[in-house]
Protein backbone atom coordinates (compact mmCIF):
# COMPACT_ATOMS: atom_id res chain seq x y z
CA UNK A 1 0.00 0.00 0.00
CA UNK A 2 2.52 2.28 0.70
CA UNK A 3 6.00 1.34 -0.84
CA UNK A 4 5.78 4.15 -3.44
CA UNK A 5 8.43 6.28 -4.68
CA UNK A 6 8.49 9.95 -3.37
CA UNK A 7 6.37 12.39 -5.63
CA UNK A 8 7.03 15.86 -3.88
CA UNK A 9 5.44 17.65 -5.50
CA UNK A 10 3.39 17.24 -9.02
CA UNK A 11 1.16 19.14 -10.66
CA UNK A 12 -1.78 16.93 -12.25
CA UNK A 13 -2.79 19.26 -14.71
CA UNK A 14 0.58 18.49 -16.30
CA UNK A 15 0.01 14.49 -16.51
CA UNK A 16 -1.62 12.72 -19.31
CA UNK A 17 -4.70 11.05 -19.41
CA UNK A 18 -4.99 7.09 -20.40
CA UNK A 19 -7.57 4.74 -20.47
CA UNK A 20 -8.16 2.65 -17.59
CA UNK A 21 -6.97 -1.26 -17.93
CA UNK A 22 -9.94 -3.53 -18.20
CA UNK A 23 -10.91 -5.74 -15.27
CA UNK A 24 -10.42 -2.27 -13.05
CA UNK A 25 -12.67 -0.37 -11.13
CA UNK A 26 -13.19 2.67 -14.04
CA UNK A 27 -13.13 0.28 -17.38
CA UNK A 28 -16.22 -1.09 -17.91
CA UNK A 29 -19.15 -0.10 -20.36
CA UNK A 30 -17.17 2.22 -22.74
CA UNK A 31 -13.99 3.12 -20.10
CA UNK A 32 -13.02 5.76 -18.39
CA UNK A 33 -9.33 7.39 -18.19
CA UNK A 34 -7.05 7.71 -15.48
CA UNK A 35 -3.94 9.91 -14.25
CA UNK A 36 -1.59 7.85 -12.42
CA UNK A 37 0.38 10.02 -9.35
CA UNK A 38 1.67 7.21 -7.54
CA UNK A 39 1.53 3.33 -7.74
CA UNK A 40 3.10 0.10 -5.10
CA UNK A 41 4.17 -1.93 -7.74
CA UNK A 42 4.62 -4.65 -5.01
CA UNK A 43 0.27 -5.15 -3.87
CA UNK A 44 -1.10 -3.02 -6.78
CA UNK A 45 -2.10 -0.27 -4.57
CA UNK A 46 -2.37 3.27 -6.65
CA UNK A 47 -3.84 6.60 -6.14
CA UNK A 48 -5.26 7.74 -9.64
CA UNK A 49 -7.22 10.26 -11.01
CA UNK A 50 -10.16 8.62 -12.44
CA UNK A 51 -12.86 10.27 -14.95
CA UNK A 52 -15.72 8.20 -15.63
CA UNK A 53 -19.11 8.89 -17.60
CA UNK A 54 -20.47 5.34 -17.89
CA UNK A 55 -21.87 3.68 -14.89
CA UNK A 56 -19.89 1.27 -13.18
CA UNK A 57 -21.58 -2.03 -11.33
CA UNK A 58 -19.75 -4.95 -10.09
CA UNK A 59 -17.70 -5.71 -7.18
CA UNK A 60 -14.27 -4.53 -5.43
CA UNK A 61 -11.52 -6.63 -4.67
CA UNK A 62 -9.67 -4.25 -2.15
CA UNK A 63 -10.84 -1.25 0.35
CA UNK A 64 -10.62 1.69 -1.65
CA UNK A 65 -10.96 5.53 -0.71
CA UNK A 66 -12.83 7.68 -3.11
CA UNK A 67 -13.12 11.58 -3.36
CA UNK A 68 -15.55 13.16 -5.76
CA UNK A 69 -13.63 16.35 -7.15
CA UNK A 70 -16.37 16.97 -10.06
CA UNK A 71 -19.52 15.58 -11.17
CA UNK A 72 -22.86 14.59 -9.64
CA UNK A 73 -25.12 11.34 -9.82
CA UNK A 74 -25.53 8.19 -7.39
CA UNK A 75 -23.70 5.39 -5.84
CA UNK A 76 -25.45 2.46 -4.46
CA UNK A 77 -28.80 4.78 -4.71
CA UNK A 78 -26.99 7.57 -2.50
CA UNK A 79 -26.34 10.62 -3.84
CA UNK A 80 -22.87 12.51 -4.77
CA UNK A 81 -21.48 16.02 -5.24
CA UNK A 82 -18.10 17.63 -5.36
CA UNK A 83 -16.93 16.99 -1.94
CA UNK A 84 -18.48 13.62 -1.42
CA UNK A 85 -16.38 10.94 0.22
CA UNK A 86 -16.58 7.24 -0.23
CA UNK A 87 -14.99 4.24 1.45
CA UNK A 88 -15.52 0.56 0.18
CA UNK A 89 -14.42 -2.46 2.45
CA UNK A 90 -12.85 -4.93 0.52
CA UNK A 91 -15.66 -7.05 -1.58
CA UNK A 92 -17.72 -4.49 -1.43
CA UNK A 93 -20.60 -4.86 -4.16
CA UNK A 94 -20.84 -0.74 -6.38
CA UNK A 95 -23.19 0.82 -8.53
CA UNK A 96 -21.91 3.86 -9.45
CA UNK A 97 -24.11 5.89 -11.38
CA UNK A 98 -22.93 9.31 -12.89
CA UNK A 99 -25.19 11.70 -13.88
CA UNK A 100 -24.81 13.88 -16.76
CA UNK A 101 -21.11 14.78 -18.19
CA UNK A 102 -18.29 13.46 -16.29
CA UNK A 103 -17.24 12.53 -12.98
CA UNK A 104 -13.62 13.02 -12.13
CA UNK A 105 -12.60 10.89 -8.65
CA UNK A 106 -9.87 10.84 -6.49
CA UNK A 107 -9.20 7.27 -6.79
CA UNK A 108 -7.13 5.00 -3.57
CA UNK A 109 -7.51 1.73 -4.29
CA UNK A 110 -5.37 -0.44 -1.10
CA UNK A 111 -4.62 -2.73 -3.91
CA UNK A 112 -4.99 -3.63 -7.43
CA UNK A 113 -8.30 -2.15 -8.33
CA UNK A 114 -10.19 -5.65 -9.59
CA UNK A 115 -13.48 -5.13 -10.45
CA UNK A 116 -16.13 -7.46 -11.46
CA UNK A 117 -19.74 -8.60 -11.73
CA UNK A 118 -21.05 -10.56 -8.83
CA UNK A 119 -22.46 -10.40 -4.69
CA UNK A 120 -20.01 -8.12 -3.00
CA UNK A 121 -20.22 -8.87 1.10
CA UNK A 122 -18.14 -5.64 2.53
CA UNK A 123 -19.82 -1.69 3.24
CA UNK A 124 -19.97 1.30 1.34
CA UNK A 125 -19.77 4.49 3.79
CA UNK A 126 -20.56 8.13 2.21
CA UNK A 127 -20.11 11.03 3.29
CA UNK A 128 -21.18 14.25 2.36
CA UNK A 129 -19.51 17.60 2.03
CA UNK A 130 -20.24 19.50 5.94
CA UNK A 131 -19.00 22.77 7.39
CA UNK A 132 -19.91 20.88 10.74
CA UNK A 133 -17.22 18.44 12.63
CA UNK A 134 -14.13 20.36 12.04
CA UNK A 135 -11.57 19.66 14.52
CA UNK A 136 -7.94 21.05 15.83
CA UNK A 137 -5.45 18.14 15.09
CA UNK A 138 -5.40 16.85 18.43
CA UNK A 139 -3.40 14.20 17.98
CA UNK A 140 -0.42 16.53 17.83
CA UNK A 141 -0.40 17.32 21.63
CA UNK A 142 3.35 18.45 21.75
CA UNK A 143 2.14 21.99 21.02
CA UNK A 144 -0.95 23.75 21.13
CA UNK A 145 -2.28 24.12 17.41
CA UNK A 146 -3.29 27.15 16.03
CA UNK A 147 -6.75 28.31 14.88
CA UNK A 148 -6.50 28.59 11.53
CA UNK A 149 -5.99 25.01 10.55
CA UNK A 150 -9.06 22.62 11.12
CA UNK A 151 -9.38 19.40 9.94
CA UNK A 152 -12.83 17.07 8.85
CA UNK A 153 -12.11 13.35 9.64
CA UNK A 154 -13.39 11.22 6.86
CA UNK A 155 -11.83 7.34 7.86
CA UNK A 156 -10.15 6.10 11.09
CA UNK A 157 -9.25 2.83 11.22
CA UNK A 158 -6.07 0.24 11.39
CA UNK A 159 -5.34 0.79 8.01
CA UNK A 160 -4.80 4.26 8.03
CA UNK A 161 -6.53 7.98 8.13
CA UNK A 162 -7.81 10.07 5.74
CA UNK A 163 -9.12 13.42 6.63
CA UNK A 164 -9.80 16.86 4.33
CA UNK A 165 -7.29 19.93 6.03
CA UNK A 166 -8.20 23.31 5.56
CA UNK A 167 -5.79 26.19 6.37
CA UNK A 168 -7.46 30.16 6.73
CA UNK A 169 -5.55 32.84 4.31
CA UNK A 170 -2.02 33.36 6.07
CA UNK A 171 -1.57 30.64 7.65
CA UNK A 172 2.08 30.56 8.71
CA UNK A 173 4.34 27.67 10.02
CA UNK A 174 8.31 28.68 10.27
CA UNK A 175 9.77 25.62 11.03
CA UNK A 176 10.36 22.99 8.60
CA UNK A 177 9.15 19.76 9.68
CA UNK A 178 8.92 15.89 9.34
CA UNK A 179 6.86 12.95 10.83
CA UNK A 180 7.84 9.17 11.18
CA UNK A 181 4.39 8.19 8.59
CA UNK A 182 3.88 8.13 5.08
CA UNK A 183 1.76 11.22 3.86
CA UNK A 184 -0.15 11.57 0.93
CA UNK A 185 -1.60 14.71 -0.18
CA UNK A 186 -4.03 16.35 -3.22
CA UNK A 187 -4.58 19.81 -2.97
CA UNK A 188 -8.32 20.77 -4.00
CA UNK A 189 -8.55 24.54 -3.25
CA UNK A 190 -6.54 27.53 -2.75
CA UNK A 191 -1.99 27.63 -2.53
CA UNK A 192 0.23 26.72 -0.01
CA UNK A 193 3.90 26.64 -0.26
CA UNK A 194 6.37 23.85 0.70
CA UNK A 195 9.52 25.51 1.76
CA UNK A 196 11.84 25.33 -1.40
CA UNK A 197 9.82 22.87 -3.84
CA UNK A 198 7.76 25.78 -4.11
CA UNK A 199 3.58 26.24 -4.43
CA UNK A 200 1.15 23.47 -4.76
CA UNK A 201 -2.32 25.09 -6.53
CA UNK A 202 -5.13 22.94 -7.23
CA UNK A 203 -4.59 19.54 -8.32
CA UNK A 204 -1.09 19.43 -7.09
CA UNK A 205 0.13 16.37 -5.05
CA UNK A 206 2.52 14.73 -3.10
CA UNK A 207 3.91 11.26 -1.61
CA UNK A 208 5.87 11.67 0.94
CA UNK A 209 8.32 9.05 2.80
CA UNK A 210 8.82 8.75 6.60
CA UNK A 211 11.13 11.56 7.80
CA UNK A 212 11.11 14.13 5.27
CA UNK A 213 11.91 17.34 6.22
CA UNK A 214 9.45 19.80 4.39
CA UNK A 215 8.45 23.28 4.82
CA UNK A 216 8.13 26.38 6.04
CA UNK A 217 4.88 26.82 5.11
CA UNK A 218 2.87 29.62 4.07
CA UNK A 219 -0.58 29.99 2.44
CA UNK A 220 -1.73 33.60 1.08
CA UNK A 221 -5.24 32.47 0.34
CA UNK A 222 -5.94 29.67 2.08
CA UNK A 223 -6.49 26.15 0.82
CA UNK A 224 -8.55 22.78 1.27
CA UNK A 225 -6.57 19.09 0.39
CA UNK A 226 -7.44 15.58 1.08
CA UNK A 227 -4.71 13.97 2.96
CA UNK A 228 -4.00 9.97 3.70
CA UNK A 229 -1.68 8.56 5.97
CA UNK A 230 -0.64 5.05 7.06
CA UNK A 231 -0.91 6.14 10.73
CA UNK A 232 -0.81 8.92 13.63
CA UNK A 233 2.51 10.47 13.82
CA UNK A 234 4.52 12.84 15.98
CA UNK A 235 6.29 15.99 14.77
CA UNK A 236 9.68 17.44 14.57
CA UNK A 237 11.13 20.90 13.74
CA UNK A 238 14.05 22.70 12.71
CA UNK A 239 14.88 26.18 11.95
CA UNK A 240 15.64 26.62 8.15
CA UNK A 241 18.59 27.84 6.56
CA UNK A 242 19.55 31.00 5.28
CA UNK A 243 17.84 31.71 2.06
CA UNK A 244 14.95 29.09 3.13
CA UNK A 245 12.94 31.05 5.46
CA UNK A 246 9.49 32.49 4.75
CA UNK A 247 10.89 35.88 4.44
CA UNK A 248 13.04 34.82 1.41
CA UNK A 249 10.77 32.19 0.14
CA UNK A 250 7.62 34.31 -0.11
CA UNK A 251 8.55 36.85 -2.10
CA UNK A 252 10.49 34.26 -4.66
CA UNK A 253 7.32 32.48 -5.53
CA UNK A 254 4.43 35.09 -4.97
CA UNK A 255 5.54 38.06 -6.32
CA UNK A 256 5.80 36.74 -9.72
CA UNK A 257 3.08 34.72 -10.04
CA UNK A 258 -0.39 36.42 -11.25
CA UNK A 259 -2.37 33.57 -10.14
CA UNK A 260 -1.82 33.51 -6.37
CA UNK A 261 -2.33 37.47 -6.43
CA UNK A 262 -5.73 37.67 -5.61
CA UNK A 263 -7.59 40.29 -7.84
CA UNK A 264 -9.09 43.71 -6.75
CA UNK A 265 -10.73 44.05 -9.69
CA UNK A 266 -14.56 43.41 -9.36
CA UNK A 267 -15.83 40.17 -10.56
CA UNK A 268 -17.82 40.01 -13.56
CA UNK A 269 -21.48 39.27 -13.09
Amino acid sequence: MWNRPDADFISTHDLPWAPVPGGFFGAGHGGGLRKTLSVDEEDGARTDLLAITNRQRGVLRVACDFYVLTGRGTVKDQPYAPGTYVHAQAMTEIDWVPGVGRTVLFFGPHGAPDFAPGQGTGALTVLHESRDEWASMSWRGDEPQPADVRIRWLRRDEAGIVFIVGMLPGYTALNEEKHPVYEESFKIAGDLMMGRRGVVKPGGYFFRSPQTWHGPLYSRNGNFSLIRKNDFGSTDYREPLPGHDLDSLIPAFYDHDDSLTPSLTPAPR
